[in-house]
Parts: C-alpha cells; structure tokens; sequence
C-alpha cells in the first residue's frame, strides 16, 4: 500500500533527522573545543550519513507520493516539501560547521 510505505519511509526519515540534528549539535560542541580532534571527524562522518539516508527517504516518498490518488496527493506533497526544508537547513548547519572546521585546519 503506497500510504503505508510512505509513512514507513516518513518514520524513517524523522529518525535519521533526529539523529542527524543531535550529532550536528554534538559537532559543533566538540569543534568548539578542539577542532583538530578524531572524534570531530567521525562525529561529521556520521551526521553525513544520516543526512544522506533522511534524503535517500525523501527520494522515496517523492516517487510514492506522484503514484498517490490526487484526493491524497495534495497533504503528502506538502508534507514532503517541510520534510525537505527540515533536511536543508540541517544539511546547511552542517556545511557551516564543516566550512569552520576546514578553515581551523588552515
């Protein structure tokens, strides 16, 4: 059932943005203290992969959502586009931690 996968995939995705939000604010302590560190590297890896598979959802509930009925169509497409301005504005902090991070390897 497409409603069914698009929740399932909706679930997943604000799981992967919970996380990928709480790591990019675990980033952003831990480069404040020692940009230079291991741990700030893997915590950035991490928050790259999580934001990667909250898009790899997002992908899929775009395809589900254009093979829903349109009396339907209107609440998951919308839906979708505040999915989607959730995972950018992480994905934006996230760029700007990195840009900080890079310019204090300098």
């Amino acid at each position: 059932d497409v409603t069914e996968l698009f929740h399932t995939y909706g679930n997943d995705f604000q799981k992967y943005m919970t996380d990928a939000e709480e790591t990019i604010h675990r980033l952003k302590s831990l480069s404040a203290v020692n940009p230079n560190n291991k741990t700030v590297q893997r915590v950035s890896d991490d928050a790259d992969e999580l934001l990667n598979n909250a898009q790899e959802c997002l992908k899929h509930m775009e395809l589900e959502a254009l093979s829903l009925p349109p009396s339907s169509k209107q609440s998951y497409t919308s839906k979708v586009a505040d999915y989607k301005r959730r995972y950018n504005s992480s994905n934006r902090e996230l760029s700007s931690v990195k840009l900080g991070l890079h310019s204090s390897n300098d």
